[in-house]
């Protein structure tokens, strides 16, 4: 796992690089709600993506942990609803799928904001930043807009 200071969405469409968007289970009126952070940023840039998510939550359940999206993005889980506080066991499990998919496809690049961090209420130094650190490998970008 490697940290990188800036704007995460510089990354977008480039070859080799996928967007990891931190978000929860919660669905209403048929979308997953993406009210804040970096989820509400994609769904700013990609109105689908609600009904997108939705869908693929359905079908694999909750927790889902990670979903394979299309545009080259991906839905890492951080919270079961949007008002609670991250869990730290199901980010924990988010991310070591995460450093699973990113060991067997090493070729791309996976990047994310700091999952279960900001909205979340986690600490990145004290609790995040360790697991990155256990099941992430190089191509895993953790990205800070410090």
């Amino acid at each position: 796992m490697r940290e990188i200071i800036g704007d995460i969405w510089s990354i977008w469409k480039k070859p080799l690089n996928i967007l990891c968007i931190t978000t929860n289970s919660e669905i209403w009126n048929a979308m997953n709600i993406m009210g804040a952070g970096i989820a509400k940023e994609a769904k700013l840039r990609f109105p689908d993506l609600p009904r997108l998510m939705a869908a693929a939550i359905v079908i694999k359940g909750n927790p889902y942990y990670l979903i394979e999206l299309p545009q080259q993005l991906i839905a890492l889980q951080t919270k079961y609803n949007w008002r609670d506080p991250s869990p730290l066991d199901l980010v924990e499990e988010s991310i070591k799928r995460l450093g699973k998919l990113a060991s067997e496809n090493k070729t791309w690049i996976y990047h994310t904001a700091k999952p279960g961090c900001g909205f979340g209420g986690l600490s990145f130094h004290k609790q995040v930043k360790p697991l990155l650190n256990k099941y992430c490998g190089d191509n895993v970008m953790v990205w800070d807009t410090k």
